[in-house]
């Protein structure tokens, strides 16, 4: 899970540079990483965590999780959508932006809220781990 975390986290700020700096970009980038910041914290408060012989696994929202990803998904989708339309003649060859300064903190939702939830996951086995030695 911590390759993860580095791993949402290095593609995040990849996408949080090609947001830009404009205002609105920068604007929805913050709300975007808040709001999956607090996805995160509610996926993970509704997590339910079983210790089994092999020892602690755990079974996320399902809704929460899948509502994340769909964002993700239908942004994508709606960019090839608008490359296909625009043809050869594309004037923003940004995949990530598309022209829209919102669509950044869109996709840093799902970047921001797998990056809380595993590190609260983490921090949860720990938790565990430290209750079954003593």
């Amino acid at each position: 899970m911590r390759i993860r975390i580095i791993l949402f986290a290095v593609i995040g700020v990849i996408f949080l540079a090609e947001g830009g700096l404009s205002t609105v970009g920068v604007i929805s980038d913050i709300i975007g990483i808040l709001i999956g910041a607090i996805l995160g914290l509610i996926g993970s408060v509704m997590t339910s965590f079983e210790q089994r012989e092999a020892g602690l696994y755990y079974r996320a929202n399902i809704w929460i999780g899948s509502l994340v990803t769909a964002l993700f998904i239908g942004r994508f989708g709606y960019r090839f959508y608008t490359m296909f339309e625009d043809g050869p003649n594309m004037q923003n060859m940004n995949f990530a932006s598309s022209g829209s300064s919102w669509t950044s903190g869109l996709i840093l939702i799902m970047f921001a809220y797998y990056i809380v939830f595993y590190f609260l996951l983490l921090r949860h086995r720990g938790h565990a781990v430290a209750q079954v030695i003593k």
